[in-house]
């Protein structure tokens, strides 16, 4: 997680979307006693959907990890946060608007 964010923060964005994708396939940090503890699969659901907002990658593919993201939250004040998160790049990029105008 901390070299996707050095290399995100050097806009190197292929080298962070290799690193976050390692921890997002690995399916041993999403089970048992790492789900919580860590949150490693929380943060790279979030740094992954910043990492698509700034590829300009469909909303799909953002909203996808910030739902994800959800699911690995520990709490419901980190709940709330990803919500909000996803809710304001909803409304940024307009997929707010075309959903709720049908």
């Amino acid at each position: 997680i901390m070299r996707a964010q050095i290399y995100m923060r050097q806009k190197d964005y292929i080298k962070a979307e290799s690193e976050l994708m390692s921890v997002y396939d690995r399916k041993e940090l999403h089970k048992g006693n790492y789900r919580y503890r860590s949150q490693v699969s929380q943060k790279s659901r979030i740094l992954l959907a910043d990492l698509s907002i700034r590829l300009d990658r469909p909303a799909k593919v953002v909203t996808k990890y910030f739902d994800e993201a959800v699911e690995f939250a520990i709490n419901d004040k980190s709940r709330k946060e990803i919500g909000f998160a996803a809710i304001d790049y909803r409304i940024k990029s307009g997929e707010l608007d075309e959903k709720y105008s049908t």
